[in-house]
This record gives C-alpha cells, structure tokens and sequence, in this order.
C-alpha cells in the first residue's frame, strides 16, 4: 500500500514540476529517497526496539506493524504536501530572481565593466 501510494505521489510531484517548467526528476527522487530512508529508519527502529526474533515470526511483526500503518500513510502525505509546499517556494524565487534579472541592462552575462579610476596628480615628479 505504502508503495502504490508513493508511486501516485511520485507521478502528481512530476506533473507539477513539468507544469511549473522545472526539472521533475530532481523533485521525485526527493520525496522518493526521504520516504525510503525515514522508512528503513523507522525498520531499524522497530528492530533495536524488539530483537531480531520480530524479523522471524511473520504473526509478531503484523501484530507491531498494523497499528502503525495510518501514521506511516499520512507521514508520506505529509511529505508530500512538504515537497510542493518547497516546490512552490523554489519557483517563487526563480520568478524574483528573473524579475531582478530583467531590470539589469546587462543581458548577455557579461561581467560589469571595472569602475573608472580616478587620475593621480603626478605633477610634482616633472
């Protein structure tokens, strides 16, 4: 279930990177990696926990597991709505950026030419 629901999550997060103009992959691999490691966290976790006797009796580790599974389902949400939220953010700040950008004559990334030095009066050594 977990799977199936990070994989729905994956595909809304790519279509709003592509409708943003953004490159997509970068925002999937994100929300798919931070939900893989918290959730080989949370393994580790439940197993220094219980022992290693939880890995083999299959009945103990459902028992452990099903109360849990609503908040495994809505921390994946969360981070969902987490990564649109940073999502948003990041394009805000691409927009503000190309505002300030537009208002600069220098459009071609030319460096700025040096400012004029002022003249030294070297009269005194003739």
């Amino acid at each position: 279930m977990d799977f199936i629901l990070l994989v729905i999550l994956s595909f809304a997060i790519y279509k709003m990177a592509m409708s943003y103009h953004i490159m997509p992959w970068k925002w999937v691999m994100r929300l798919v990696s931070t939900f893989m490691l918290s959730y080989f966290a949370f393994c580790l976790i439940i197993v220094s926990m219980y022992g290693k006797e939880v890995q083999h009796d299959a009945a103990k580790i459902a028992e452990l597991l099903t109360p849990l599974m609503p908040f495994v389902l809505l921390y994946e949400m969360l981070l969902f709505f987490f990564f649109r939220s940073q999502m948003a953010r990041y394009v805000n700040t691409l927009d503000q950026t190309d505002k300030n950008n537009n208002g600069n004559n220098n459009s071609n990334n030319t460096p700025p030419s040096p400012p004029q030095q002022e003249q030294k009066d070297l009269s005194y050594f003739r």
